[in-house]
């Protein structure tokens, strides 16, 4: 037996080779020529092997109902006959046409638990109807099932696949892993409905235009429990980029974390980290319902509307930057929209600690009253351009309930035309939110550089006030007390002529 993945035990190999000229016994020496759907062909711990750089032309589909896992899907080496995991042009490839998958993992319904144990590696996955809502990368959802079957897969894992369709990687499940992949969708290149998630180091290229009100809320990576699944336990989602050019048409959310319809709304048991990504372009680079979310470092550049938007309680956001300079005057880009959906005391406060908000068009807006805020050691940067939808153009701050609000301290706050208002229930000037609010906050243009670090003469340096410590986007130990904004001071190296 050989212990291949995490929790997964496989005990025999069989070979797939597309351009073989007769169908063999599945040997390295005799591969098959194709993939089979009959139950009877995928017996549980094994591991099917595609001959790198050919193509099977047609659906992987894992059999029905009395099918399980552990099942590995991967490519081998022509020579020795060696699983390779890689990301070049020697993957095996997948096409499939429209209204089919790419990889189906087959009826879930299996003893009430679903497929379990499943692996896809090193595998170029092709859905060429990009535009069919049938047509996904892989797929682990019955149709019209994702939340109201009760056998979903059980730890399926997906590493070094490139998933294309008009999604990409669709399934529904207790545990799910897509790492160092790059996923393209039409819709969404990863939906998971899962407990348990961790979507690491993938690259997602989202370049659909908005074509109908369906693709209204699109996300690149969507984790979520659905509505009658279980509660939400972990969710990972760190180091991944994901790029949506078309902007200024996209409805597409770069990352959603959500907890539809649970009631009474519950926080992960074991929690929710979002870091170090990089999202460019979408409607909303990060969208989050889900209570207790952590976002540390992660880099969000343009959106068409809003870079955090929390509709949960007791949400950290640490050491984040947002960007919205290159944005057209036309665009309408602004902060944290209200917390109304899932806001409630009873998840504690949501703080915005050493973040970066930069050329923003209209600042912080929070519309709920249900909730607690920080705000501490912030850079909060306007532009004086035209602002968009409900807001007027010098909204600078809103809150509905300003009890709600609390002021940490090493705040700065920047603006280009001399008039933001600040309403606190009711509009303040800067004299009088500061006297009353923020007392320790200074309205000055932030030194740094273009990317956001202070310079040497940075006013940002040590400009915040002890908090949470730690280390920046960068990898940078912070100072006590810190830099003021997301990224530490780092003083440059002074160099010496060798004799």
């Amino acid at each position: 037996m050989t212990i291949l993945y995490p929790g997964v035990d496989i005990t025999q190999t069989k070979y797939i080779d597309p351009t073989a000229g007769t169908n063999g016994s599945g040997s390295f020496a005799s591969p098959y020529n194709a993939f089979s759907g009959s139950d009877g062909w995928w017996v549980s711990g094994t591991r099917f092997l595609v001959k790198e750089g050919t193509t099977w032309a047609g659906t992987v589909y894992m059999g029905g109902n009395t099918v399980n896992g552990p099942f590995v899907i991967g490519t081998y080496d022509a020579a020795t006959g060696e699983q390779i995991k890689t990301k070049d042009d020697r993957r095996a490839k997948i096409r499939v046409s429209t209204s089919a998958a790419g990889i189906n993992m087959g009826t879930l319904a299996n003893a009430g638990t679903g497929k379990q144990n499943i692996v896809l590696d090193s595998l170029d996955i092709l859905c060429s109807g990009r535009t069919d809502l049938n047509c996904s990368a892989v797929t682990g959802l019955t149709a019209g099932s994702e939340d109201t079957s009760t056998a979903v897969p059980i730890n399926v894992q997906i590493y070094r696949c490139a998933l294309d369709g008009y999604r990409g990687a669709y399934i529904r499940g207790a545990g799910i892993t897509v790492q160092d992949c790059s996923a393209r969708g039409y819709k969404d290149p990863i939906h998971l409905r899962t407990t348990r998630a961790i979507v690491n180091d993938n690259y997602i290229y989202q370049d659909a235009p908005w074509f109908s009100s369906e693709d209204w809320g699109s996300d690149c990576i969507y984790c979520c429990v659905g509505t009658l699944v279980a509660q939400p336990e972990y969710y990972e989602i760190k180091r991944n980029t994901i790029i949506s050019p078309n902007y200024t048409n996209s409805a597409k959310h770069g990352i959603y974390i959500g907890a539809d319809g649970l009631s009474p709304l519950k926080v992960p048991t074991i929690g929710a980290i979002v870091e170090d990504n990089y999202i460019y372009g979408c409607y909303q680079n990060f969208l989050i319902y889900l209570p207790g979310t952590e976002l540390r470092n992660n880099r969000s550049i343009i959106t068409k509307a809003t870079h955090f938007n929390i509709q949960a309680s007791g949400v950290l956001l640490h050491g984040n930057y947002a960007d919205s300079r290159i944005v057209p005057a036309s665009a309408y880009t602004r902060l944290p929209r209200a917390s109304w959906a899932y806001a409630s005391a009873d998840f504690g406060t949501t703080r915005y600690i050493n973040n970066t908000f930069r050329g923003m068009t209209v600042g912080l807006h929070y519309s709920a009253s249900a909730e607690q805020y920080e705000f501490t050691n912030n850079v909060l940067t306007r532009r004086a351009v035209g602002g968009g939808f409900d807001e007027a153009a010098n909204q600078f701050m809103l809150f509905a309930d300003a009890t709600k609000a609390s002021f940490g301290g090493g705040n700065f706050y920047s603006w280009e035309d001399g008039v933001p208002v600040f309403t606190m229930t009711s509009n303040k000037t800067w004299s009088e939110f500061k006297a009353s609010f923020d007392t320790t906050a200074r309205n000055e243009v932030p030194l740094f550089d273009e990317n956001g670090y202070p310079t040497d003469a940075s006013n940002l340096t040590a400009g915040g006030v002890v908090s949470r410590g730690g280390r920046d986007g960068n990898g940078t130990m912070r100072w006590l007390p810190p830099a003021s904004g997301a990224f530490e001071y780092v003083r440059a190296r002074s160099t010496r002529t060798l004799p």
